[in-house]
């Protein structure tokens, strides 16, 4: 969704290419859709009627025109040089790399939850969901122009990318439209105006997912966020035996019923429909054991001695990016502590319906 979206560079055989347009579909019938996306949760919809309220959360503000965005599933891109443009000299060996303004939402409806849990005196719980919608969208590059729009709980900046109707070709945003160089095949070639439209890249996946609710004192903080997820593959990979290649681990945010936010880590299967694997982990002993798991491993971990937040034996081993800069081992283990420590659990219809 950002390695191959308009703008991204990649590189091959001594040359530099980059992406410079989408696949958008016949003029008559599109590949891209309009889609209401809700801003506080992860509903969405193919904009066919208005709707006054979000079905999932109740937010009055998906009937806002800016919760309408252009969606193209995400599904092919190319790029078209000359070669002399493409090639790598000794001047262009450095390595471009693009960001995007991503987010990420998980959509479940209560009728597909099989179980679901919460901590008496805690607003921790979870729940199995035998179908969810992951849905990744890309709102195009970073820059300081573009417009602030809320979509699944998180304020991002959307620039969209700007893509001719008939031939896909991407405007660069950097570039004079004058400049801007439509495939061979384009009607621009022989004089007609280009119809141009701004699109969101999505990629959306239909699977099994178990949906964590964090307590507030969690999520308010990016550390302990990234302390609980790290937390929690530690012991998934414990109790799997091995890395499980097939899960993945994603944040989603919901508001409750008050407006205030909530913080969900969300573990889903990466094959579509599932493998299975989840249902066990819903269940609150099982979860209870991958917790105590990684709390273990943990505490136990030799970097305690070392003067280290955090190490390749531990959070390091499962985190990347940005998150290993603020991986801290030792708030990982009182975070455990707390939620073991008031691990007396009830039912619940769903984990979306706790207030915190």
């Amino acid at each position: 969704l950002t390695e191959f979206a308009p703008g991204a560079t990649f590189y091959a055989r001594g040359q530099k290419v980059k992406v410079n347009a989408l696949e958008p579909g016949a003029v008559n019938n599109p590949n891209w859709r309009r889609r209401r996306l809700c801003p506080s949760c992860g509903w969405g919809a193919d904009d066919a009627a208005p709707v006054a309220a979000c079905p999932r959360c109740g937010d009055s503000a998906i009937a806002d025109i800016g919760a309408v965005h252009q969606v193209l599933p995400f599904r092919e891109a190319s790029a078209e040089h000359s070669r002399d443009e493409v090639l790598i000299d000794d001047e262009g060996e450095d390595r471009v790399r693009r960001r995007y303004s991503t987010v990420t939402s998980v959509d479940i409806e209560t009728a597909d939850v099989v179980t679901a849990w919460r901590l008496r005196d805690m607003a921790f719980g979870a729940e199995y969901a035998n179908r969810a919608v992951v849905r990744a969208l890309n709102l195009g590059t970073v820059t300081d122009q573009g417009t602030t729009v809320s979509i699944a709980g998180e304020r991002r900046v959307k620039t969209a990318f700007r893509t001719c109707t008939a031939c896909g070709t991407w405007w660069d945003e950097g570039k004079e439209l004058e400049t801007v160089r439509h495939r061979g095949w384009c009607p621009t070639r022989k004089g007609v105006l280009p119809v141009w439209e701004d699109l969101v890249l999505s990629h959306e996946l239909v699977t099994q997912v178990v949906r964590v609710l964090l307590p507030v004192s969690v999520f308010e903080h990016t550390e302990h966020l990234v302390a609980m997820k790290g937390a929690l593959l530690l012991g998934l990979r414990a109790d799997f035996g091995g890395d499980p290649q097939h899960l993945d681990v994603v944040t989603a945010s919901m508001r409750d019923s008050a407006g205030r936010p909530r913080r969900f880590i969300v573990l889903h299967d990466t094959v579509p429909g599932g493998t299975g694997y989840l249902d066990r982990i819903g269940d609150p002993a099982r979860l209870h054991d991958i917790l105590t798991k990684a709390r273990t491993q943990l505490a136990a971990c030799r970097c305690r001695t070392e003067a280290r937040k955090a190490c390749h034996r531990c959070l390091l081993s499962v985190l990347g990016g940005s998150e290993i800069e603020v991986a801290d081992r030792a708030l990982a283990v009182r975070l455990l502590d707390e939620a073991l420590s008031a691990w007396d659990v009830e039912p619940v219809a769903t984990v979306a319906d706790i207030d915190i």
